[in-house]
């Protein structure tokens, strides 16, 4: 199999690409990534060096090759041999990305068939319209029996720090908001096969949501208090610490027993709070904590090694707010090249917001394999 990984970090976006794609040889397929200065410049250059390839991109602050871990870099991957693609766009997320789901139909129509394949999408962070996405791609792809697995563009801590809520996707040259880029993969040979994993327990505390603004995610009442004030009590914190406190721990919830995360997004004037993943009003919510993470990776990675003994290609969709969390723990570095150990070829971003399947996941590391 043809397989290539590159990246520079070099300031000059054309001397970047031509480090990071030296030993590409005309793949027909790329993923790329870029800080979200010069995604733009990106999107437009790569294509124009690789006018015959599909190139889907977004904006990412850490990414993950077999070199470990890298910031603020250029990174691409491609492929030009026996993974079958095909691609296309989806617009209006935040409102309308039904209205695009015939070119999801058109997309898995023009595989040779339908079996072992996955759609995988970037979509752009920020509109709260994962789960409206996961809708639209779901409805076509359940058809064939295709999963779906991706990720939300990234920016970097400090970007998030500045209160900047903007990210893009590019696609075949074109930078795009309000977006999501997917593409069907097939595998000829052997199925793909896609992986979660989060590191949290529950604490045992519970919550009642009792007021919540659902479209933009927003809790407004907890425990029947105005939710900053109800969140402070449970945490035995002031409602000024409540961001820290929640650098620690998650909301979770379980869906068909599944435990699944809603991670803390903001904390507004009028003390209600934001989260990444939708809540429910008249819902209980577990207080959650990490548990420990070193055992849970390496059941993880035994369980991916295991299953996918000759696998070739590993993509992995990492949570942002896992990877601070880890790089203040000083655990990433080390996690990244354990996550690299695992594959020939390996590639992967850090995502505001993961999808696994039918679910919109916060704090979660998803893996694709090949």
């Amino acid at each position: 199999m043809n397989f290539f990984v590159g990246h520079s970090k070099l300031d000059d976006v054309d001397a970047a690409l031509k480090e990071a794609t030296s030993l590409f040889k005309n793949p027909d397929f790329l993923f790329y990534f870029a800080p979200l200065s010069k995604i733009k410049d990106v999107t437009e250059k790569i294509y124009k060096l690789f006018p015959n390839a599909t190139c889907l991109g977004t904006s990412s602050h850490y990414v993950y090759s077999k070199s470990g871990l890298k910031r603020d870099v250029i990174s691409c991957f491609g492929f030009n041999d026996v993974i079958e693609t095909s691609a296309d766009i989806i617009l209006e997320i935040d409102r309308y990305p039904l209205k695009y789901a015939d070119r999801v139909e058109n997309a898995i129509k023009k595989l040779s068939s339908p079996e072992n394949a996955i759609c995988v999408e970037l979509s752009t962070a920020f509109s709260m319209s994962e789960e409206l996405l996961l809708t639209t791609l779901n409805s076509v792809c359940s058809k064939y029996n295709i999963p779906v697995a991706g990720g939300n563009a990234g920016i970097s801590p400090t970007e998030l720090k500045k209160g900047i809520r903007k990210t893009y996707v590019g696609f075949n040259g074109k930078t795009y908001e309000n977006a999501c880029v997917f593409a069907m993969l097939k595998n000829a040979k052997s199925p793909i096969r896609i992986y979660d994993e989060h590191f949290y327990k529950p604490t045992g505390i519970e919550l009642l949501i009792t007021a919540i603004d659902i479209k933009n995610k927003t809790v407004l009442e907890i425990n029947n208090m105005p939710a900053a004030e109800g969140l402070a009590k449970v945490l035995k914190c002031s409602i000024e610490e409540i961001p820290q406190k929640m650098n620690y721990y998650q909301f979770g919830k379980y869906v068909d027993g599944k435990l699944l995360i809603s991670s803390f997004g903001r904390m507004f004037e009028d003390g209600s709070l934001e989260f990444n993943a939708h809540l429910f009003n008249q819902t209980k919510v577990m207080l959650l904590e990490p548990d420990d993470m070193e055992t849970i990776f390496k059941n993880t990675f035994n369980k991916i090694k295991t299953e996918n003994p000759q696998a070739k290609i590993g993509f992995l969709i990492h949570c942002q707010g896992r990877s601070m969390f880890l790089d203040e723990k000083k655990m990433l570095e080390d996690y990244a090249k354990e996550v690299g150990k695992l594959f020939p070829f390996f590639g992967g971003f850090s995502s505001l917001g993961e999808q696994y399947k039918t679910l919109h996941l916060n704090h979660t590391m998803v893996m694709v394999v090949i």
